[in-house]
């Protein structure tokens, strides 16, 4: 794994090691590391979208026909970027997973098609390969 280093003051140290002990990582270079994966999840969605991209979407909505023709319809038209579909029942709600891959574009389009359709609730977490 490659090395970095980094300068900062005693008061961070202080709390840096304050953390580390609370949550009961090993090391500093293990509470330094989710640190950036934690900062790296916060802003990758502030960053523009480009290139090719893995994420998984979450969609949930009512149990009825109308709602899951239309869903289907939604996949069918990025069936080029749809790479699973997993559904869990949830009494009169369906949840779905959608894991896509393709351009950061293609991918944008579809989580924004499903957002503008008041029928879905939809979350998107993108993934880093």
């Amino acid at each position: 794994m490659p090395m970095i280093s980094l300068q900062i003051s005693q008061d961070l140290i202080k709390k840096l090691d304050e953390i580390q002990e609370k949550l009961e990582y090993s090391s500093r270079s293990e509470t330094l590391r989710e640190s950036v994966l934690f900062f790296i999840q916060e802003h990758q969605d502030s960053l523009p979208i480009i290139g090719h991209k893995i994420a998984v979407i979450v969609v949930v909505h009512e149990a009825r026909e109308d709602i899951l023709d239309k869903f289907s319809l939604q996949v069918e038209k990025y069936e080029n970027i749809v790479k699973s579909v997993t559904q869990y029942n949830l009494k009169n709600k369906i949840m779905k997973n959608l894991i896509v891959a393709g351009s950061g574009e293609e991918i944008g389009d579809l989580f924004h098609e499903l957002n503008s359709e008041r029928l879905f609730q939809s979350s998107i977490t993108y993934v880093i390969v």
